[in-house]
């Protein structure tokens, strides 16, 4: 009692000054500080309701149509909870500390609103907005050229500690070392999808209302962008490439007459700036091609067909399982990692050579938010966040033009960015988000054009974009995983790769490889040391592998020598290290046209493992071809059976 008198007695309006500034805090640090920020979205939450209530205002204030939207979300999540309540423990950390632990960050969204809608409070959140991003672009181009992470860094007192996790090498850029720009986030990914929240809509902010500014202003302004885009490309997230180019097309749309005004008022400018930056970025283009490893990943994955890398394969493929099993009300949040576990394991007693494959498959979420929502929460979930979606971008579309709608534009990156990765989860991107839908939709409702046609254009191409995307990932994940898991392959000859991996399906034609790359020799990925029971067991039997030639005497080697390798099992991406491997031993065979059946002993493992990976090893096996006359030969069929054995 004595606190609330003690409330009564403050002067008036504080509650609603300590919420204004705290919302400034917490906007001009989530950038940098998750924990910081987090407490003060939660304070000025706090005293917004508070004095919402004194003024029995909390009706008025919170009837905002989106807040109402993920409210309902949660709301049936907790429906979720109630429906699946045998597989939590009962307690508040079971019920809560899950998905259902961001329910008070949608508060953030009402309170941004109300705020921006005073005149006075708008120009500096608007301030605090472009500071944040200033901070952001510094962070992330530093980090680019540091191998620490800078907010382990400061946190550490400005040094490195043993154990510490460095950053991810990206390459050379003029032979200068260069790392994934992260800022002060944790992932590489974070970053990614807050820069998208900024970039390039504070850009076009700036050019909206800054036309005909002095040239030195423009040149800066320019550099400054020019800084932005390279630190945007460098940063990897290629789901947020995507999503910045919705988000820009959706401005273009919006904005079509005054772009095509200025375009047509400054053509030569233009066009030649244009020229210019085209230029200057398919220099810098081909040269992280050349000599940026990270980038030619980038490429190679998004021109072949159902790469491992990323394992989106089969993140998709157990996605639908759950779904398909729990339909109507989910696995409940929380539960989303132990009902992938449950699936991985349906598939690796089908396919026991894809255990490691789906052991390093991410199973934290669900790698694309509609299907995270409808995993846990069920089809209800869904189809309000594709609701909110809907209401956002007809909101978009109907509200007069404003110079403010360009700046927090960049919100829609998130629509199609989380068709790849489940940003509405990541606490460090979600709650900055709220805050700007809130900034967005702070409107007054007098400035909306009431128009049924935009709507429904909005309905249509919100559920065209979440429709086609998902039957894709639903037919990509219809091919049989054989057809995808490809084993690792290691040539120092890197054309010949391709061939040997032709070399591993049974309906190819044989492949001719040159004498001396034969002799040479190439290390293809083997199998695990254990078996995939329950416990654990070590792999009792030989490994088996059979070698197919044509049956005529022609052109193919008399010798094989294989050496058997032994490298470590655990996930390199989580741990940040390499594999390393050992040779354990040579084994000769002499080969004939037809069928070769080669046994491998004497290198099975007898330690024993409680979980994957701990004790679990590979065998890779390096393979080299002797005694073949002509200078090519014919590279046999290479069969690995079921998991090493025929």
């Amino acid at each position: 009692m004595e606190s609330i008198s003690i409330i009564l007695k403050l002067p008036k309006n504080i509650n609603l000054t300590i919420s204004y500034y705290s919302f400034l805090i917490f906007f001009s640090t989530f950038v940098f500080s998750v924990s910081i920020s987090q407490i003060f979205a939660g304070l000025s939450i706090l005293f917004f309701f508070i004095d919402s209530a004194f003024q029995r205002k909390i009706k008025s204030r919170f009837h905002n149509m989106f807040f109402g939207v993920l409210l309902l979300i949660f709301l049936f999540l907790i429906l979720s909870e109630i429906v699946n309540i045998k597989n939590y423990t009962l307690s508040f950390q079971s019920l809560f500390k899950n998905e259902m632990g961001d329910i008070w960050m949608i508060f953030i969204l009402p309170t941004a609103s109300f705020h921006f809608q005073n005149r006075e409070k708008r120009n500096r959140i608007i301030q605090v907005f472009c500071f944040s991003f200033t901070i952001l672009l510094s962070s992330g181009f530093i980090s680019v050229f540091t191998p620490f992470r800078l907010a382990k860094f400061i946190s550490n007192g400005f040094q490195i500690l043993q154990g510490d996790r460095l950053q991810h090498f990206a390459g050379e850029i003029f032979g200068i070392q260069t790392y994934l720009p992260i800022g002060l986030m944790n992932t590489h990914l974070t970053y990614g999808g807050i820069f998208g929240l900024f970039f390039p809509a504070i850009f076009f902010y700036w050019f909206y209302n800054n036309q005909n500014s002095h040239l030195i202003f423009k040149t800066i302004f320019f550099c400054f962008a020019l800084l932005s885009f390279f630190v945007f490309i460098y940063n990897q997230s290629r789901s947020v490439w995507i999503g910045i180019f919705f988000s820009c097309t959706l401005v273009f749309l919006k904005y079509f007459r005054k772009i095509f005004s200025i375009i047509q008022k400054y053509k030569k400018r233009v066009f030649l700036i244009f020229g210019a930056l085209t230029f200057l970025l398919i220099i810098l283009f081909f040269n992280l091609v050349q000599k940026n490893w990270l980038v030619q990943r980038a490429i190679s994955e998004a021109t072949k067909d159902n790469t491992t890398e990323n394992q989106r394969y089969f993140i998709h493929n157990v996605n639908f399982e759950i779904i398909k099993n729990n339909f109507l009300f989910g696995v409940g949040p929380g539960n989303f990692s132990k009902a992938h576990q449950i699936e991985s394991d349906k598939l690796i007693l089908k396919k026991e050579e894809l255990w490691y494959e789906l052991f390093i498959t991410p199973r934290g979420h669900a790698h694309h938010d509609l299907l995270h929502f409808m995993a846990i929460g069920g089809v209800l979930p869904a189809i309000l966040f594709l609701l909110f979606w809907v209401f956002l971008l007809n909101y978009f579309f109907q509200i007069k033009k404003t110079p403010t709608l360009i700046l927090f534009s960049g919100i829609f990156s998130i629509l199609p960015a989380g068709f790849f990765q489940c940003y509405i989860q990541d606490d460090e991107v979600s709650l900055p988000f709220y805050a700007i839908v809130g900034l967005l939709t702070s409107m007054k409702k007098n400035r909306l054009i009431k128009n049924n046609k935009i709507f429904k254009i909005s309905l249509v191409a919100t559920i065209f974009l979440f429709a086609s995307m998902i039957v894709f990932l639903y037919y990509s994940t219809r091919k049989n995983p054989e057809q995808v898991y490809k084993r690792k392959i290691k040539s120092i000859y890197l054309e010949d790769i391709d061939k040997i991996r032709k070399s591993l399906y049974k309906n190819t034609p044989f492949q001719k490889m040159d004498r001396l790359h034969a002799e040479k020799g190439f290390v293809i990925e083997g199998c695990l040391t254990h078996r995939f029971t329950n416990p654990i067991t070590p792999r009792k039997e030989n490994y088996t592998i059979m070698l197919e030639f044509p049956n005529i005497d022609f052109n193919h080697p008399k010798l094989l020598k294989i050496t058997a390798i032994e490298r470590d099992a655990f996930d390199q991406d989580k741990l940040y290290k390499a594999h390393e491997s050992r040779i354990l031993k040579e084994y000769q065979f002499q080969l004939k046209p037809g069928k070769n059946i080669i046994s491998l002993s004497e290198i099975q493992s007898n330690q024993n493992s409680n979980l994957f990976p701990e004790n679990i090893f590979f065998r890779d096996f390096q393979f080299q071809f002797f005694h073949s006359k002509p200078e090519e030969i014919i590279l046999p069929k290479i069969d690995f059976g079921k998991n090493c054995g025929l």
